[in-house]
């Protein structure tokens, strides 16, 4: 994975059950996981803490994934800091 690759984003539901679209001027691929079939195969659908309360909803996960289609590295919930996450990714990409 270098610098600059594309890679999708994966996307559900927002919380009224709309499909969430993609813009017309996003230059990388977007995938609408409606029925949250991938979210959970990837073990990104589960319970969660938002705003002192409980939900069920998308857990915020990473992967990095090679030329050959090989997840590289997953960040994990407790491992993405929000503010640095895109420093996270670099770092790790550049070694």
């Amino acid at each position: 994975m270098n610098i600059g690759d594309r890679i999708p984003e994966i996307l559900g539901k927002d919380q009224n059950g709309n499909e969430i679209k993609s813009a017309d001027y996003l230059d990388f691929p977007l995938i609408a996981d409606t029925d949250t079939t991938l979210l959970q195969t990837l073990g990104c659908w589960g319970e969660k803490v938002a705003c002192g309360r409980r939900t069920i909803g998308t857990l915020r996960t990473t992967y990095l994934v090679n030329e050959e289609g090989i997840i590289e590295k997953i960040f994990t919930p407790k491992e993405i800091k929000t503010k640095i996450h895109a420093e996270q990714i670099l770092d790790y990409i550049k070694g």
